[in-house]
């Protein structure tokens, strides 16, 4: 497990780091994402907001799949789960330029 976010994608304590073009938190029924807290990502009411499903608004590159029920119809059930994890590969590769 990484320990933070860089400018450009993930690092651990040790001093690796790697870029990323995209992190998908695939988050479960129990979120775990106290470790995002230094982002400044939660608004008033607590939740992430995102936009176009998963996408965090406050850190495009951070996509948040089954995190609670406003990042998609039924995102926290496996049937939603699989209908919002499309939409975001879709989102997500639209996103990533080719190389």
């Amino acid at each position: 497990m990484f320990d933070r976010l860089t400018a450009t994608g993930i690092a651990w304590r040790d001093g690796r780091t790697e870029d990323c073009d995209a992190i998908i938190w695939c988050t479960g029924f129990r979120p775990a994402l106290s470790h995002l807290t230094p982002l400044g990502l939660r608004d008033g009411t607590g939740h992430i907001p995102t936009g176009g499903g998963t996408r965090a608004l406050a850190e495009p590159r951070l996509h948040l799949l089954g995190y609670g029920d406003w990042t998609g119809p039924g995102s926290a059930t496996l049937v939603g789960a699989g209908r919002t994890a499309r939409d975001a590969v879709r989102d997500i590769t639209s996103q990533l330029a080719p190389e």
